[in-house]
């Protein structure tokens, strides 16, 4: 996220609010526990950008951690 210099940075665990779905049920105990996350961040960065850049762009950042596991990504840029 260095290279976004962001103002704002907060990243939630909500895999707790979840653990109900069957999809997060038939996962092994341990491997299931970090699956949903919501991230906040406001960085000059995405200026002049529309959403669907600002989360294409994330996505491309992120794009190792969300091949590993999570499952969902909620997110709030600007």
């Amino acid at each position: 996220m260095k290279e976004y210099s962001p103002r704002v940075l907060e990243i939630t665990n909500q895999s707790h609010l979840h653990a109900h779905h069957a999809a997060m049920r038939d996962q092994p105990k341990g491997e299931g526990a970090e699956t949903h996350f919501k991230i906040v961040v406001r960085s000059q960065v995405f200026e002049g950008m529309g959403q669907m850049q600002r989360h294409r762009r994330l996505y491309r950042t992120l794009k190792q951690e969300l091949e590993g596991g999570v499952h969902a990504l909620s997110m709030d840029l600007a």
